[in-house]
């Protein structure tokens, strides 16, 4: 059947390249679904990138060790990739979930401990918390409310 459409049509894929097929789609799937997030609005509400990277990140996480030879390479590449370019955290994209009134730090907190070391890990949140700091207490300040001490309770990262 397939020759008829393809006249370089040499052989069927078997169940195996079915299966590697559908697990590739399986991650596809949540790249897909991160992209229309961040992409798919004419208004992209910022503070939902950050969550969308985790969910990527937890399932390169996972996916690096599948029993399948074949994924576990796929999703290292991937992974490798992935770490790089997210690992430097854009501080724009940390801003707006602190700004977040659902987040806060909450989601910096849960989320810079797997892209980083514990201990830069927590530089990274004290980087993001000082603009923030500055710019609730100028807002503050503006229309006349008390100072805040703190944006969130302090968690302890690593230990």
């Amino acid at each position: 059947m397939l020759v008829q459409l393809d006249n370089n049509f040499t052989c069927a894929p078997i169940d195996e390249d079915w299966e590697k097929l559908e697990k590739v789609c399986e991650i596809f799937e949540a790249f897909n679904s991160a992209t229309n997030v961040i992409s798919g609005s004419e208004y992209p509400t910022s503070n939902l990138f950050l969550q969308e990277i985790c969910d990527i990140k937890e399932l390169l996480d996972e996916k690096c060790s599948d029993d399948d030879d074949f994924i576990r390479s796929m999703e290292g590449k991937m992974k490798g990739k992935f770490d790089k370019y997210w690992g430097e955290c854009n501080l724009l994209m940390a801003i707006a979930v602190v700004l977040d009134l659902r987040m806060k730090m909450r989601l910096l907190q849960f989320a810079y401990p797997q892209f980083f070391p514990n201990e830069e890990a927590k530089d990274k949140i004290d980087e993001c918390e000082l603009p923030c700091m500055r710019f609730i207490k100028n807002m503050r300040r503006k229309v006349n409310l008390p100072p805040v001490n703190h944006l969130y309770k302090s968690v302890r990262i690593g230990g």
